[in-house]
């Protein structure tokens, strides 16, 4: 697991766990942009794709409970 990797893990968990606020916020920073940009690449509309991931993240936060083991966020929120 690389470093970058390895602290998404840290900040998922300290979401999953504890309903850290602060450590989705981190999240949302860190993936927000490149999600955006993948999904672009295949609907060709940036709002759209705004809007598809931030409900992504949306759910994401709404279910945190049961993602709780989920070991790869970013491989998990490609998806």
């Amino acid at each position: 697991m690389s470093q970058t990797d390895s602290s998404l893990h840290v900040l998922w968990r300290q979401t999953c766990a504890y309903s850290d606020k602060k450590s989705f916020e981190l999240l949302f920073y860190k993936l927000n942009r490149c999600l955006i940009n993948f999904c672009n690449t295949y609907i060709h509309n940036e709002r759209a794709a705004e809007e598809i991931v931030s409900d992504v993240f949306l759910a994401c936060w709404t279910n945190r409970e049961r993602l709780i083991d989920i070991e790869s966020p970013k491989k998990y929120m490609y998806m």
